[in-house]
């Protein structure tokens, strides 16, 4: 059976867990965000020391004569995931799965100083192991006692 990835949606509070490394949701997706940030600061304000760096090549493209440029950048993980457990408030067990990332940049390049406000965003997809089955609500003793009424009723009829 193929792998479904479906949209994680967690609250702030819930627990994530990778190689028992926990973490609280709301402070994994900060994390991801500074991860994200710092990667692409460093990319623009790496120096090369080459006048062909591909920096130099992006920066080369704006401004034209249509306005300045930007770049988009998608970056992803793994396509199978990353294994994780996520325990979410009020649930009696974790949930093992596989945790997936897909960023999108965005970065203006006319010049250095604007490549730090660029605009990133991001989607977490979960695939759970085992899927989520509902257990069938168990009879409540009226049920039977029900049962045992109508019995006597269709009997005595």
């Amino acid at each position: 059976m193929a792998d479904k990835f479906e949209l994680l949606e967690c609250h702030d509070e819930d627990v994530i867990s990778f190689d028992n490394l926990l973490s609280k949701f709301g402070d994994f997706k900060n994390d991801i965000s500074q991860m994200l940030l710092k990667k692409m600061q460093s990319f623009f304000s790496q120096d090369h020391g080459c006048n062909h760096s591909i920096i130099e090549r992006f920066r080369n493209l704006s401004p034209t004569s249509f306005g300045d440029c930007q770049i988009s950048l998608n970056l992803s993980s793994n396509r199978n995931g990353e294994p994780c457990e996520i325990l979410r408030l009020g649930s009696e067990k974790w949930q093992k799965g596989k945790l997936r990332l897909n960023a999108f940049i965005q970065m203006p390049i006319a010049d250095r100083q604007q490549s730090k406000h660029g605009n990133i965003e991001f989607t977490l997809e979960f695939c759970p192991d085992e899927p989520q089955y509902h257990h069938p609500v168990s009879e409540s003793p009226l049920d039977e006692l029900r049962r045992i009424i109508n019995n006597e009723e269709n009997t005595a009829n």
